[in-house]
């Protein structure tokens, strides 16, 4: 009797730590923390994804080590791979626009942006207006906004198309082309697993 209490013992806490990870593994999933192949900091690891599993990661370190990693014991995850760029959009303007003009264009603007819904999953807080270039003598309009990077360099030229539907609408007057959108290096470059 006493070694099947032990055994029984054995049973449960083995089956808690199993629940465990399989639970913390279905809320990492749920809130979309990582995925095959990026790259995360977790504790004492670090490196790209390589596998996941029902229960546990599998993570390759810079090291070139594999390492698993219980889901249940994975803890807070940093995750490199989902770094934010500061993209800008500037449109030329016949004159410098007031501030209606500039509020129902920056409306426009940001209903065009939420309308594609692969924008839309990129696009991380609100959008600003920034101050004109001094190059232009004050003659543009502009907007910042932060993007997940992969999404902001995969989706520039839909952004640019989308400026530019807007711009040929008749009520857009002294707005025009060329619209630039810029896609901030600095903040998007990202550490390669060796």
């Amino acid at each position: 009797l006493a070694g099947a209490g032990v055994i029984g013992r054995a049973v449960s806490l083995g089956s808690q730590t199993l629940v465990k990870d399989i639970v913390a593994g279905i809320f990492y999933m749920m809130d979309d923390v990582f995925r095959l192949g990026e790259t995360i900091e977790a504790g004492a690891y670090s490196g790209v994804i390589e596998q996941i599993k029902l229960r546990s990661i599998r993570v390759r370190g810079r090291d070139g080590r594999l390492h698993t990693i219980p889901l249940g014991e994975l803890g807070a995850v940093t995750n490199l791979s989902r770094k934010l760029s500061p993209v800008t959009i500037r449109v030329g303007a016949d004159s410098p626009p007031d501030r209606y003009v500039a509020e129902q264009f920056r409306n426009r603007l940001w209903s065009a942006l939420q309308s594609e819904p692969a924008i839309r999953a990129g696009i991380t807080g609100e959008m600003t207006q920034v101050a004109p270039d001094s190059d232009s003598g004050g003659a543009t309009l502009g907007f910042r906004l932060s993007m997940v990077d992969g999404a902001a360099r995969q989706h520039r030229e839909r952004m640019r198309f989308l400026v530019e539907e807007i711009i040929d609408e008749p009520d857009s007057a002294g707005l025009r082309r060329p619209v630039d959108i810029e896609v901030d290096e600095a903040a998007a470059a990202q550490p390669v697993p060796a």
